[in-house]
């Protein structure tokens, strides 16, 4: 989606906020860069590319001089994706070797037929518990970091604020970020 005059206007709030309260250079008192852990998860990455029948289309003198598989080429209705989550740091990648892959976590619950996955709060909680955090403290042995997620509904709710709040040292604060 487009970037509006509101988005602009709060993200330089934001970075104006979080310099003051980190530091702007290395050499000063507050500065704690080094200590942020910035985290995201992608948007649904597409393992296929969609057919445009508007654009996709074969030319040839006659149908004969088509490939058959150009003639046929399958579509779909829906496609796979993927989603992951990572996060980088003064001290490199979390997770140091490879993203985690939501399907794949997701995965570990039991879903009813047709059901969809979904992640919620309380299961982003058992992925902090059990992928996040100890990733994370793999890089920071001293349990000496500050945590920031995106704004997600999941990140924000009552539990999941609750948990962090228990269970890392340190976060930088929903109202500090860029909405």
């Amino acid at each position: 989606s487009k970037m509006t005059n509101d988005h602009v206007k709060s993200r330089v709030k934001s970075a104006k906020t979080l310099l003051n309260k980190y530091g702007r250079k290395e050499d000063t008192k507050n500065f704690s860069w080094h200590s942020v852990i910035n985290s995201d998860y992608s948007a649904k990455i597409g393992l296929q590319v969609p057919n445009n029948t508007k654009n996709n289309v074969v030319y040839g003198e006659t149908r004969e001089f088509i490939p058959r598989e150009l003639l046929e080429a399958p579509t779909a209705n829906f496609f796979k994706s993927f989603m992951m989550w990572g996060a980088i740091s003064w001290r490199g990648l979390i997770p140091k070797n490879s993203p985690i892959f939501i399907g794949e976590f997701l995965d570990g619950y039991e879903w009813r037929h047709g059901e969809k996955k979904t992640m919620t709060a309380q299961r982003y909680i058992d992925l902090l518990k059990q992928n996040i955090i100890p990733s994370i403290e793999e890089r920071y042995v001293d349990y000496d970091y500050i945590y920031q997620d995106d704004y997600d509904s999941t990140h924000r709710a009552k539990i999941t604020l609750d948990f962090i709040e228990e269970n890392m040292p340190s976060r930088i604060m929903p109202e500090d970020q860029a909405s």
